[in-house]
């Protein structure tokens, strides 16, 4: 009866972690091409996006790489209903400024049907991987990753930490 109640309470203490956003952390000195003495960078964040068995999004950061010079203007986000929304934050008033980007597992793709005609169609997956790049900032604390959709609004689903 003992194992049952030991197994009972670790499932319990373990289902609220389902929920809750990834968090980790990138050291400025471990990504590879970062210099501290150049001048201007652009950060290259990959992140794998999964949904699980409940339906819950987590994203992780699988590859960071540092390139010299400015971000150029970004078009503009593929206009969807489901978006990955990244929003730097910054230890002083600097402005924040969300990113968006189609979401990886809600894609939109061109179908055509046996005559010939072209339609669009949603695809859905379990898994993707999304690439940010953001400029490089001496006061960059953090980006927040948020998912979005029509069901379920905005949810966090990473915290990415950076040490310097």
């Amino acid at each position: 009866m003992s194992k049952v109640y030991v197994l009972l309470l670790s499932v319990m203490c373990l289902l609220p972690l389902g929920c809750r956003p990834s968090q980790g952390s990138l050291s400025m000195k471990n990504v590879p091409n970062y210099n501290p003495s150049a001048g201007d960078h652009v950060l290259f964040l990959e992140f794998k996006i999964r949904k699980n068995s409940a339906g819950d999004e987590t994203a992780e950061l699988v590859r960071s790489v540092a390139g010299s010079g400015r971000v150029k203007a970004m078009l503009a986000a593929a206009e969807s209903p489901y978006r990955i929304v990244a929003i730097p934050r910054y230890s002083t008033s600097h402005p924040e400024q969300e990113m968006r980007y189609e979401h990886p597992l809600f894609q939109s793709v061109e179908v055509s049907d046996t005559t010939g005609v072209l339609s669009r169609s949603r695809l859905a997956v379990h898994e993707g991987s999304l690439t940010i790049r953001l400029q490089d900032d001496p006061y960059l604390t953090r980006v927040d990753l948020y998912s979005e959709g029509p069901e379920k609004g905005r949810v966090l689903i990473n915290t990415l930490d950076f040490k310097r």
